[in-house]
């Protein structure tokens, strides 16, 4: 006993560092074995006796799980009517294990389940009880896959099958041993594109190497470099101090001079030359979207003005972009430029081969990869919205090479 509470004072210890270690989780496996102590219930005759065992467990969740282990005691000799009569018990257990808590290094659990109890092959002890148990525990990591684990349980057997008079019948056993878990690597969040933000949380999944993005790992558009300040104004030269001078006739009155004409207007710069057979306006600029509603991008929804980026490719089965690809969006962004009350979503779309989840995932990577090219040129991001719809909002048959080439496209919905 007295070594149990010192390892019960070193888990305390741990258990009050601030550095916890992996415990339990699910999928996992645990071997161990251990030493025991039983006192089986007087009626019985037996010496309280030392044992050992081994135990296996596998956790189908992060806080639950199977395990099934066997005690076995040395045969020893007993009296119980003053015959010497040999036994070798013998208690094999399965059990529900149920981690309660984890503080720092320890993890306490309760469990319970079903034990079988044999005790030989000589009479009055050759008989078989089926009873069920319960009991308390704890694990004390010493890494991350080996841990002390110290327990206590009792087994009640309702109606045992003994010859000793009484019809019910109680046990307690104490183990202490060592649990090793099974070799698999810890988990960690899964970063697909390496920029920080895990998948889960991440809405622009395909983002390039090196590029900055935000909390949402979408790409954070560079701010434009302050201009250089104006250069001073040159001093005016010195003048000569003037002669002195006779007096001018006198001349009549000038009449007013007459008031300049006013500046002329600065022309608005040009935008790149737009896509051929597309519209513009008065400036040259790409026109995006029309005064009138166009089809909805879902069933049920309100239709918005809508633009297909026509010529916008990507590499095969990827989302990076082509690089007949850019003078279009180079139109797009400039438009977007000189019109900034303008707010879009851009989605993107897939034919309906491969999975439906691969399909979803390339078309938001590829309309994240439009947001990133037109952030590039200037426009803000918060004014851009990029969803993956997949093969959904088809419009061609995908039965058809090329029904299919029209259904994979880059769509822009004006946002109100």
């Amino acid at each position: 006993m007295r070594i149990v509470a010192i390892v019960m004072l070193l888990g305390g210890a741990l258990a009050a560092e601030d550095r916890p270690l992996a415990a339990q989780r699910a999928g996992q496996f645990e071997a161990g074995a251990f030493g025991a102590y039983t006192r089986y219930d007087p009626a019985f005759g037996l010496a309280n006796k030392l044992g050992g065992g081994t135990r296996l467990g596998y956790y189908f969740a992060d806080a639950l799980g199977l395990e099934a282990d066997v005690l076995f005691q040395s045969q020893y000799t007993v009296s119980p009517l003053g015959t010497p009569i040999t036994v070798q018990p013998l208690v094999a257990s399965a059990s529900v294990v149920a981690n309660v808590a984890r503080p720092g290094r320890v993890t306490l659990y309760l469990l319970g389940g079903y034990s079988l109890l044999d005790f030989g092959t000589r009479a009055p002890y050759r008989f078989t009880d089926n009873a069920l148990h319960g009991g308390a525990g704890m694990r004390l990591f010493v890494t991350e896959r080996v841990a002390f684990r110290l327990e206590g349980r009792a087994v009640y057997t309702p109606s045992t099958r003994s010859s000793f008079g009484s019809r019910t019948a109680a046990h307690y056993v104490a183990t202490a041993g060592l649990s090793v878990l099974h070799l698999g690597a810890p988990r960690h969040p899964r970063d697909g594109d390496g920029d920080g933000v895990p998948d889960g949380a991440d809405r622009c999944p395909d983002t390039p190497a090196g590029v900055t993005v935000d909390a949402t790992g979408c790409p954070v558009a560079a701010p434009a470099p302050a201009p250089p300040p104006a250069p001073p104004p040159p001093a005016p030269p010195a003048q000569p101090a003037p002669l002195p001078a006779a007096p001018p006739p006198a001349l009549p009155a000038p009449s007013p001079p007459a008031p300049p004409p006013p500046p002329a207007a600065q022309p608005a710069p040009p935008c790149p030359p737009a896509p051929p057979g597309s519209k513009v306006d008065a400036r040259g600029c790409l026109i995006l979207f029309e005064p009138e509603a166009a089809r909805p991008p879902a069933p049920g929804a309100p239709p918005r003005p809508t633009l297909v980026l026509r010529g916008v490719n990507f590499e095969t089965g990827k989302s990076a972009l082509t690089a007949d690809s850019h003078a279009i969006l180079d139109a797009v962004a400039a438009s977007l430029l000189a019109n900034p009350d303008i707010r879009i979503e851009i989605a993107g779309y897939t034919d309906s081969t491969g999975t439906r989840y691969g399909n979803f995932r390339l078309s938001q990577a590829r309309a994240a990869a439009v947001r990133a090219y037109l952030a590039r040129k200037g426009v803000a991001p918060t004014r851009m919205i990029a969803k993956g719809y997949g093969a959904t909002g088809f419009i061609a048959p995908n039965a058809t090479p090329e029904g299919r080439a029209q259904n994979r496209r880059v769509e822009l919905h004006k946002l109100p």
